[in-house]
């Protein structure tokens, strides 16, 4: 992914390892990703360790979607579902996918948590 933050980040605690991690959720292996309209899907992080969410990426051709993201503690990102081909400007953009929209706060999420997604159709 070329992700680049908007700032640093504070160095992580004392005897911690940073590395770099991406997640990958699609419709073969969440089918209801492929499901328009579709609320509250589950994508489950892993148990092993606490993960930063830095920035999110919808790639593919998915037309135009109605996208509302909920963090690992159940709080909406957004008030209301965001069409994802402004995720980069105010304009539509023809190339969605190509960049991760990063975060201005990077979301913690504790060991074995998982985010949620609603998707509509515009």
């Amino acid at each position: 992914m070329p992700y680049r933050p908007q700032f640093s980040y504070p160095p992580p605690p004392e005897g911690w390892v940073e590395e770099e991690f991406e997640y990958y959720f699609d419709s073969i292996t969440y089918p209801a990703l492929a499901q328009v309209p579709s609320s509250q899907i589950v994508l489950p992080l892993q148990a092993d360790a606490e993960f930063r969410i830095r920035a999110f990426q919808i790639s593919g051709n998915t037309g135009n979607l109605l996208v509302r993201f909920w963090d690992a503690l159940g709080n909406q990102l957004s008030q209301v579902p965001v069409i994802n081909v402004l995720a980069y400007s105010g304009e539509p953009q023809g190339d969605v996918g190509r960049l991760p929209v990063p975060l201005n706060d990077e979301l913690i999420c504790p060991k074995g948590s998982s985010i949620r997604l609603d998707l509509e159709a515009l």
